[in-house]
């Protein structure tokens, strides 16, 4: 049933009738006879062409999306196209996941991550899920997002599909500005985010050593409290990093 959507799709052919009657007749009938590791994998090729968004549409036409996601059995046609007009900007590399979830609205991370386990997807694309939902603070709050924030996010291995993800849920006159904003940020971090992929902070382990502070616990907080400091405050010297440090409550009151 859900490959007859896909192909009607991918090639652009209408599904007759009474075929249409039928699917939509023993849709209900979908679940235990399939796994859903097979849904997934049906769901994956569709997104390979184009039409992905139309085979979502056809689905719900026919009951099918609604057997695989009970939540949507209230929700219109119109409610369905509206929901999915994004995808169709979003890049081709884009996970499938990130596309099925624009069809929950306002649903929390942890809601996010128990659809993902529910269709059964590989860990490193729940992490995907993950980035993705986090990073779109950036775009509603993009002033009052840290330096330290930033350079992690312009480190990660998602950083690239992520913004061209991000960039849609921005009205399209405003994309330009968005990604002007991006690459100067980028640039201005430029040296601490090498710091970070090169694995090689300001603050080392053997900068706290002589300060009698030994490896463990303490040193491993205090270490990430160095690189956020160091990165938020612009700071390259590591004696300047340590004046700061001893500054927070975390510093060892025998040490100063």
């Amino acid at each position: 049933m859900i490959r007859a959507i896909r192909l009607s799709s991918r090639f652009s052919f209408k599904i007759d009738k009474e075929t249409k009657i039928a699917i939509s007749k023993h849709s209900k009938d979908l679940f235990p006879s399939v796994a859903i590791e097979r849904v997934m994998q049906e769901f994956q090729k569709m997104s390979l062409y184009k039409g992905f968004r139309n085979s979502l549409i056809k689905m719900f036409e026919v009951n099918l999306l609604q057997t695989i996601f009970p939540s949507l059995k209230e929700l219109s046609i119109d409610e369905i196209k509206k929901r999915t007009l994004i995808i169709e900007g979003f890049p081709k590399e884009t996970p499938v996941i990130i596309s099925i979830l624009e069809l929950f609205k306002n649903i929390s991370l942890e809601e996010k991550i128990e659809i993902s386990k529910y269709l059964k997807i590989s860990n490193r694309e729940i992490d995907f899920v993950k980035f993705i939902h986090l990073s779109k603070e950036f775009i509603v709050d993009f002033k009052n997002i840290d330096d330290y924030t930033w350079s992690l996010f312009f480190t990660s291995k998602y950083s690239e599909i992520a913004q061209d993800i991000l960039a849609m849920y921005i009205p399209a006159i405003d994309r330009i500005a968005f990604f002007e904003k991006l690459n100067n940020k980028k640039e201005e971090l430029k040296y601490f985010i090498n710091k970070i992929k090169n694995k090689d902070p300001i603050l080392k382990s053997e900068h706290l050593k002589l300060y009698n502070i030994n490896p463990g616990l303490l040193m491993g907080q205090l270490l990430k409290d160095a690189e956020k400091i160091s990165i938020n405050k612009k700071i390259k010297e590591p004696h300047k990093v340590i004046e700061e440090l001893k500054k927070t409550k975390l510093w060892p009151k025998e040490s100063l």
